[in-house]
């Protein structure tokens, strides 16, 4: 539902789903609002932009204001710091939210699966202010900074979330978790 970059993971996880579907996908990233990899999987399944705009709703705004993503201490001061350019991303975030509005009154108040592949310093902060609205929550790249809180938060939650898959064997991690009272959803 929330997703920054849309490198065919979107187009991934919707293949899976039966059934009337509406996908919003969100970024704050103006170069990457429609991925080649989306265009190019959409133009194969030969979709008029009439249908395509009933299934796909693309949304060009971001959730957190600049203050709450994550801190350059807190950043500087990860174990694995080094190993990324993070500062340099972090700018490049800031930059990105000056050209673009908060949309999150735009998203809807229930949302049946949430996924998030989002930006490094904004990925957490999203997760809480939607957590409450959704169902089911999918996480990508469990094994980097953006998502290993959130995957350890809802783990910790045992009483609200049942843990569908956790694997941080497949690629960079992907996790699946569903609210108890929805489990029925996925049988």
């Amino acid at each position: 539902m929330a997703v920054r970059y849309g490198r065919g993971d979107v187009k991934q996880t919707t293949t899976g789903f039966r059934g009337p579907l509406m996908v919003q996908s969100l970024t704050s990233a103006k170069s990457k609002f429609l991925s080649l990899q989306a265009l190019k999987y959409w133009n194969s399944k030969e979709i008029s932009p009439k249908s395509l705009e009933k299934k796909l709703k693309l949304i060009y705004g971001r959730l957190t204001e600049v203050e709450e993503l994550v801190s350059i201490e807190e950043v500087m001061n990860h174990e694995r710091f080094s190993q990324n350019p993070w500062l340099e991303w972090r700018d490049r975030n800031i930059k990105e939210y000056a050209e673009c509005e908060i949309v999150l009154n735009e998203l809807p108040e229930q949302i049946d699966v949430l996924f998030l592949d989002g930006g490094q310093f904004s990925t957490r902060e999203e997760f809480k202010k939607l957590k409450h609205r959704t169902k089911i929550v999918l996480l990508d790249d469990t094994t980097t900074y953006k998502t290993e809180s959130i995957r350890e938060e809802i783990a910790s939650e045992y009483e609200s979330w049942e843990i569908v898959l956790d694997s941080i064997y497949d690629r960079h991690g992907i996790f699946i978790a569903c609210r108890h009272e929805y489990s029925k959803l996925l049988v």
